[in-house]
This record gives structure tokens, sequence and C-alpha cells, in this order.
């Protein structure tokens, strides 16, 4: 995307640039290659390789959540540095940025060179074994778990320049492994992530569809791990039940699916909550416009970007006062904020919310205008070139 966006400019910012993902973006292009023998000759193909072993690992649903990570680090270990090290041979000088903070490690020991310069970008919540533990169930004590940690200290002495989506998520990796001597070596950038600000607002324009809403309708998008406390909101909706009419969604999915589900039917809320699972970004929009307050009381907050969307709708958020939240959330301002945990503050919250419509616009609108004005994809973007032009010049 910010290839794409530099090139609307100018096209001779880089000679080439190479991009390799170990998600899949497109099922289709995936499943067309499996069985075109051909389509493996091509050297540039194993690229897709990772792509290829996801889409495998997640036919087989015995494999558990931790077994496919492992087995996508594997593959990166085996593979990719040869990729990768043919790639680099090619070029006098470039640069690397990786967005995963153990993936350094696959490169050969010849990226030190002057003419090559790396950046390391951390969307993990702490350390990747924490994200892990968090999302997946890793055991922090497995030899796998000491693997990745050891891979991604590497990779932190590695990178000339480490970017943090904000200043939360570099206070939490300091903070949970002891990483700042390490850290405080480094030349380190807060570069906060962005929404598509223009996508969202055509959606906006031309949904007219309220998705059967009938009632003041709270909405969650999270994934349903510890982290994300959907449980402290089903606890709160318990006791707000008897109060005033509602539903609420919750679009995601996760490890801890059935534990909500189970929760929710001993709370007596099946009749107003609605797991809907994962959605097109498009329908989460729609969501989002067309409901009353977006809630999300998560912990360990690096910067959710949902929250923005729910913001750049102009919907008033009530999230945790933690980590990235508070470099967006002026509170009673522009969004609501509660202390991490605090179930009679989220019943607070919430009830306020109700009772308060035009308050709660008007936080709603505020929301909106800091999203335009400083969250959006594309000065994240301009912030990523303006520091691929700066490490361009060095390497010359």
């Amino acid at each position: 995307m910010i290839f794409e966006e530099k090139y609307k400019e100018t096209d001779n910012l880089f000679n080439e640039f190479v991009i390799a993902s170990d998600g899949i973006y497109n099922w289709s292009e995936i499943k067309n290659h499996i069985n075109n023998k051909d389509y493996y000759k091509n050297s540039k193909s194993k690229i897709f390789n990772d792509k290829l072993l996801r889409y495998i690992s997640y036919n087989f649903p015995f494999f558990s959540n931790t077994k496919k990570i492992e087995l996508i680090t594997y593959f990166y270990e085996r593979n990719l540095p040869h990729l990768y090290a043919s790639l680099i041979s090619k070029l006098d000088n470039h640069i690397i940025h990786s967005h995963y903070s153990h993936s350094l490690t696959n490169f050969s020991g010849s990226i030190t060179s002057p003419k090559r310069k790396i950046i390391l970008t951390f969307h993990s919540k702490g350390s990747i074994v924490s994200d892990y533990q968090g999302s997946n169930g890793l055991n922090p004590q497995s030899k796998f778990a000491k693997n990745l940690r050891s891979r991604e200290i590497k990779s932190i002495e590695l990178a000339d320049i480490i970017t943090f989506p904000s200043w939360g998520a570099k206070s939490l990796m300091e903070s949970e492994y002891n990483y700042v001597n390490i850290l405080e070596k480094k030349d380190i950038r807060i570069i906060y992530n962005g929404i598509e600000i223009d996508k969202i607002s055509k959606i906006c324009e031309n949904s007219n569809n309220d998705f059967g809403k009938s009632k003041f309708r709270i909405i969650n998008i999270a994934e349903h791990v510890d982290q994300k406390r959907i449980d402290l909101i089903l606890d709160a909706l318990s006791y707000l039940k008897s109060e005033f009419d509602f539903e609420f969604i919750n679009i995601g999915s996760g490890i801890l699916t059935e534990e909500l589900l189970n929760k929710t039917k001993k709370l007596g809320l099946e009749k107003r909550v609605n797991f809907i699972g994962k959605l097109k970004n498009q329908e989460v929009i729609e969501y989002l416009k067309h409901s009353d307050v977006f809630v999300l009381p998560s912990e360990n907050v690096i910067f959710d970007l949902v929250t923005l969307e729910a913001m750049a709708v102009g919907l008033p958020v009530i999230v945790s006062a933690d980590g990235g939240n508070m470099e967006i959330i002026k509170n009673g301002f522009n969004g609501l904020s509660i202390q991490k945990g605090d179930l009679g503050n989220l019943i607070n919250e919430i009830r306020y919310i109700y009772h308060n419509k035009e308050k709660a616009k008007r936080m709603g609108m505020e929301a909106k205008k800091l999203v335009f004005n400083k969250f959006s994809s594309k000065q994240m973007f301009n912030e990523y070139l303006k520091l691929y032009e700066e490490l361009n010049i060095k390497i010359k």
C-alpha cells in the first residue's frame, strides 16, 4: 500500500521492491497455483510458498494454533533464507523492512553492510512470545518460545532503526522483557498506524443498510483472546439488561469463542448478544456506522486500528486507559476511557452513552475530526516513505 501510494506520484524512488508475506491475501490465487506444476519452476513463486503452507495448515483442523505457528516459523528458518540471500546478492544497495520481530535472522550476516539498511517494525504486544501466548496459547517456557525470543533479540540487534506504532507499544516492549538496555542504543521512531479514510467515507456514504437495527446497539470488534476483555463487557451487560433494551454485537473469533458463548448463556444474555464471526472490512465499517457505541476494554494496548475505524465513522468509543489509547482519547471529549478491568467504570460509561445521546454524538464528531486530521493511512505512508528516503540517501 505504501508503494502503491508513492507510485501515483513518481516511479523512480527505488528501482524495484520485493514483498514477501506469510499471510494469505488472495485465496483464489493460491488455490489456482496448487496444481500448476510449472508455477513452481519460477523462482519468484517461492515467495508464495509460505502462503501455501498456511493455506494447507488451516485445512488440517487437528493442528493446534501453536503447531501452525511452529510450522510456519520452521518454513522460514529452512527455506526463506536461501530465497532472500539470492535476492540480496543481486542488489548493490537496498533497504530491508521487517514487520516480524524474529524474521531478520533469516538473512545472512552480510546485511550489516553499510550499503544495506534495516528497519524493524513491532506490531506485537510486547515480545512476540507474549503475543503468541495470548492469541494462540503458546507456552512461554517451551523450546519453541525460547527460540523465538532469542531470534527476536538478535533481530533487534541487527536493526538500524526500530519503529513502533505508539509510545505505549515501545513502553510495553521495554517493561515486559527488560529490553530497555538493547533498545536505548537504537534509533527509535514512532510512526502511528493509519486507516483508509477515503475508503471508509465512501462506504458510509453508500451504505443504506441498517443491518436490522431496532435497539440501542453496542458493538465490539476483537479477537476472542484474554487481552481483549470481552468477558468484562458481558459482565457489564448482565448488570444493564434490566435497565434498558440493547443488543451487543461482537465481530471476531479466537481461542475463547466457546468460553464466551458459555458465559453469555450463563448470564442469560442469549437474546441480547450476537457473536457473528469475522467479516470483510466493508461489512465491519457498515456495522460500525449503524451502531450507537463502540466498546473495547483491552489490556496491553498497542494501537487498535478498529478503534480508529469506529472513531472515523463518528461513533463514540469506550476504551481502556492503557497504552496507545492514552495517546488518542481525551476522556469526555472525543471518547471515554476506563481503568483496566474496572467493571463498575465500564457499566457507568455504557449507561452514560445511553442516557446522553447528544453528548455521545459530539464526542463521536470530535473523534472523527482527530482521526481525519492525524491518523490517515496516507499520513502513515508518508512517514515511512520519509524514512525510506532518509536511508536511501545514506546508502548511496
